[in-house]
């Protein structure tokens, strides 16, 4: 994701506001998925968000949340 300084200067002034997000959340937007992080193991779940898009090869993150899901530590896979 771009820092906050990048966006402050491709559009001026910007305010951070929190915007929860119901772990049920049907959207399926990038944080959608937030409570059930092995969705994005899920070659069609990836190709319909346009970050993924922008990334070459998410291969070794991928990785990561595999492994942290076997181990019971998905949540904090998606965060770092």
């Amino acid at each position: 994701m771009p820092q906050m300084a990048d966006y402050e200067k491709w559009l001026g002034s910007v305010k951070v506001e929190p915007v929860p997000i119901p772990h049920d959340c049907t959207d399926g937007f990038l944080a959608g998925y937030w409570r059930r992080p092995a969705a994005y193991l899920d070659e069609r779940v990836r190709a319909a968000k346009s970050s993924f898009w922008a990334l070459s090869d998410v291969s070794d993150g991928l990785g990561k949340l595999e492994s942290d899901l076997k181990i019971g530590a998905g949540h904090s896979a998606i965060l770092t």
